[in-house]
Formats: C-alpha cells, structure tokens, sequence
C-alpha cells in the first residue's frame, strides 16, 4: 500500500539546531557556575527534551537548578535566539517541497511552543499538516503513543506510514507503533546501532525520495536497510 503519511523529527533530522541550542543552555547555567557546554555536548544529549537535555549536560540538582526554573529560562534563551545559528541538512528543503503531495507531521520531543516558531523562522511551517511536541498531551518519542494519536487523526493505516529520525526514540517509537522507519546517519545519533533496528537507513535526506518511491511502487517493503549507507 501506498505510503500517504510521512512522520519526520526536527532536531538532527531536518535541522542542526545544536548551536543554538548549546548557547541558550550556556545562559542559563552561567550563574550557577556550572561549566559551559558544547555543542557536540549538546548533539550528544539531544532527543528526550529538555528534561534530558538539562540531566545530561548540567546535573541540575547538584548545581542547584530545578526542572521548572530551567525549563522557563531556557525557554526565554533560547526564543531570542532560536534561528541565529541553525541550519537545514543539505537537501531538506527542496525533498519536502517535492513530498509536499503527501501529509507531512513534525514529532519532536521538545515543547511545540518552540517547535512551531522554528519551523516558521526557516520557511517550513506551511509543509506540515500537523505538529506534536512534549506538551501536546498525547505521549512522547521512545512510546508509541504520539504514532498511534498521529495514525488515527489522520485515519492511516501503520502500513502506509513511515517514521523518520536520527536516533533509537524515532526508531523504537516507529517500530513499537507498527509503522515503517528511516533512520539518517547525518544526525545526532552518536550510537549507530539504532540504525540496525530500521527498515531503512539513508546517509542524505534526499533519499527520502527514493525510499518513499520503492515503497510505493510496492518494492522493497520487506527488505530492511535501503537504499544503501
């Protein structure tokens, strides 16, 4: 069966948001005297949201943080800030305008409150049918859960739709909801054996294209890992 609804992550999938990222966790913990981090820190660390982000990289509670207090001044950091340094992966913006035919969602596991306005900075908001971020009440990456709300709202079948991330949340997330997933290498998947656990795995976005292609011509749909690395 056709694919007809492509689920795709934001951070180290469709953008390297790392910098930015990094310099507004910087201000943040600069008053506590925690030691700055760097962005491949950050890359590292991404991908459980900011919970995960602020446990990996400044272990609030020795440092006197608290989930709320980061939470909110991270928040207000990071808006001033979000597109000064980020940047699409080469080949993303003209694969979603030619997929622009299929509905297209954003699954993240930061807050959609900051989702939405990056998306919008970088000219992609248009493209998407839907967002869902950590505060949109229906689950977040490595759970089912926000597959399962995205397959029923827009009335598909898991065979006709495909998740697509650089790290083990979108894939587990993916697979434990029956549906197709795509892993890219380009990321901030620092651990490659999550790639071993897709249905595919491309080192460029642009093949997106061609995966969504092979299966809708009916090729390729049992074969695990294609096109190639």
């Amino acid at each position: 069966m056709a694919i007809n609804l492509i689920i795709l992550d934001l951070d180290g999938t469709l953008a390297d948001t790392a910098c930015d990222m990094t310099d507004a966790v910087n201000e943040v913990i600069r008053p506590f005297g925690v030691a700055p981090i760097s962005p491949e820190e950050t890359r590292a660390a991404m991908g459980g949201g900011e919970k995960v982000l602020m446990e990996k990289l400044t272990g609030y509670g020795g440092a006197g943080l608290d989930l709320g207090r980061f939470r909110q001044d991270f928040a207000r950091a990071y808006a001033a800030r979000m597109a000064a340094k980020t940047r699409l992966y080469p080949g993303v913006r003209a694969t979603l305008g030619r997929l622009a035919y299929l509905p297209m969602v954003v699954l993240s596991n930061r807050r959609k409150t900051s989702i939405v306005p990056l998306l919008d900075r970088l000219g992609l908001l248009p493209l998407f049918r839907e967002v869902i971020g950590s505060d949109s009440g229906v689950g977040t990456k490595p759970s089912p859960d926000p597959v399962l709300h995205l397959l029923r709202q827009f009335d598909t079948e898991p065979d006709r739709a495909i998740m697509v991330g650089d790290c083990v949340h979108d894939i587990d997330a993916g697979r434990a909801a029956g549906i197709r997933t795509v892993a890219v290498t380009y990321g901030y998947g620092v651990d490659h054996r999550f790639v071993e656990q897709a249905d595919f795995v491309i080192p460029r976005f642009s093949r997106l294209q061609q995966v969504i292609g092979r299966l809708n011509r009916g090729s390729g749909a049992l074969h695990r890992n294609r096109p190639g690395r």
